[in-house]
Order: C-alpha cells, then sequence, then structure tokens
C-alpha cells in the first residue's frame, strides 16, 4: 500500500488536538470548585464506573437521597408529573415504574437529596420531563393519532350523486 505523508500528518496532528482537549479536560475536572461532567482516564466524558457527576449518585448527598427515597415511596402514590396512580410493584424498566423525580431539576439549581424538591413520578414521566422544571401534559400527551389527514367528515352524498 502506498504511503500518504500528508495523510500522516494530518492524523498525527488531530491526535495531539484531541490528547490537549482531553489533557485540559482533565485538568478542569481536577480544579475544586468547578462543577461539570465527570471525566475518565481516557477523557470519556459522562458516567460510568468512578464517574458520578451528580451528587445525589454519589458522596454526601447519597446517603440523604436513599433515606429520602424510602419516604417518599412509602408516602406517596400519586405521579407528581402526571397526577396518575404510581404501582410500586412495577420494575424499571417498564415506562410506568415508580422512579423519584427533583422538582427543581439538579442541573437548574434544585438540591439533590431535600426532601421538599423530590416526588414519585413514572419512569416515563421523569424522562420526559428531563432537566426542565415542568412539562406541559397538554401538548406531551397528544392522544391517539387516528390519521394524519384533516379531511371533512361528510356522510350527505347526494351531492355528488349522479343526475339522471
Amino acid at each position: 500500500m502506498k504511503e500518504h505523508p500528508e495523510l500522516k500528518a494530518i492524523l498525527i496532528k488531530e491526535r495531539q488536538e484531541a490528547e490537549r482537549i482531553k489533557e485540559k479536560a482533565l485538568r478542569a475536572n481536577d480544579t475544586p470548585g468547578v462543577k461539570g461532567r465527570a471525566v475518565s482516564s481516557t477523557g470519556a466524558l459522562g458516567i460510568g464506573p468512578g464517574l458520578h457527576a451528580r451528587p445525589d449518585q454519589q458522596g454526601t448527598h447519597r446517603t440523604a437521597f436513599e433515606r429520602n427515597k424510602k419516604k417518599i415511596y412509602a408516602t406517596q402514590d400519586v405521579c407528581g408529573i402526571c397526577g396518575k396512580p404510581v404501582d410500586k410493584k412495577l420494575k424499571y424498566p417498564h415506562p410506568m415504574s415508580p422512579c423519584i423525580d427533583h422538582i427543581i431539576p439538579i442541573a437548574k439549581g434544585g438540591h439533590p437529596s431535600a426532601i421538599e424538591n423530590l416526588q414519585l413520578a413514572h419512569w416515563t414521566c421523569n424522562r420526559q420531563k428531563s432537566d426542565k422544571m415542568s412539562i406541559d401534559i397538554e401538548t406531551s400527551n397528544k392522544g391517539d393519532i387516528i390519521s394524519n389527514r384533516i379531511l371533512p367528515h361528510s356522510t350527505d352524498w347526494s351531492a355528488y350523486k349522479a343526475k339522471e
């Protein structure tokens, strides 16, 4: 196979740039007071073993979150997002399985473990809400779509009857 030195030089330059970005991200991750996603030693962003980015998943808030989660499961029976009953017998990954929702999302400054900021929710409702303050139920549940055509409905065919 023919060597292409210009392509090899571009590849080396791109690898060096990627390494520089990874090192910068690792330094930012080690800086006290810097909030953001966790970065692994390979430079991968996100959540993995030992890479929890949210305080309710690791650290001092984890114990309080688990304690408050048990209280909510014991005292609440209705989804705080859609208002429908939650069947606590359903297990994840069932879309209607119970989960804990942060009323004010952590990403928006909500407390990660305060019981006042936690509510029972369906898994699917919580996923739809995502990191928003609330969802508009009217727009999220559009109902059953029967047809994508908007046509007049008429049963009076006399106007179309052939003239004799």
